[in-house]
């Protein structure tokens, strides 16, 4: 057994090795989250970049390049009951909605859907106990506009590095949780040009 930073590997005599990834989760860990009706376990300071190269077979895959957010919900949540993860930048304006609900949004890229590459939107999940979703530290997406398509998609612009606030929001309950978005190490952009970018 090895630690290394956020990641525990394991080694076996058959030649096996195995990586659990994100044991900051566990070290947050308590008995006294479970008294709550939703907990937000906090990220730790994320890099900006994508990662390149993909694995191969045999080859173990890397930790996405999204902010993970794991939240705990104590009860199960009742139908019709959306959850909505929301991001917040420093200034205090939400730069990001997510929902577990389809949206007008989402509606309107399945309809301008290409037959040849059918869409695959998910949702944050709201099963009790444990789950896990993800933000790609971009803003709002682009607004769907009917019967237009957009071939390269509706991502938002990326956000500027900065400290960033990830709230879950279910059946009246809400958890917050602050975070660091930090530049890509190998960018040597200065914050002004990264914040004329992001803007």
């Amino acid at each position: 057994l090895r630690a290394r930073e956020d990641s525990l590997a394991v080694a076996t005599q058959g030649r096996a090795f195995w990586v659990l990834d994100d044991v900051w989760l566990l070290r947050q860990a308590n008995d006294s989250l479970a008294e709550k009706a939703v907990h937000l376990y906090t990220p730790p300071p994320w890099h900006m970049g994508k990662a390149g190269g993909s694995a191969g077979d045999f080859e173990g895959e890397n930790p996405g390049d999204e902010v993970p957010l794991y939240y705990y919900i104590r009860d199960e949540v009742a139908e019709n009951t959306p959850l909505t993860i929301e991001i917040i930048d420093s200034a205090g304006q939400v730069v990001r909605t997510m929902s577990s609900e389809e949206g007008e949004q989402e509606r309107c890229e399945l309809g301008n859907e290409d037959p040849r590459r059918p869409l695959e939107l998910e949702y944050p999940e709201t099963e009790e106990g444990l789950n896990r979703w993800h933000w790609d530290m971009k803003s709002e997406d682009i607004r769907c506009i009917a019967d237009v398509m957009i071939h390269a998609g509706y991502d938002g612009p990326s956000v500027a590095p900065g400290t960033y606030t990830a709230r879950v929001t279910v059946g009246g309950a809400s958890a917050e949780a602050d975070f660091e978005v930090l530049k890509d190490p190998r960018s040597f952009a200065t914050d002004r040009q990264l914040d004329e970018w992001a803007s």
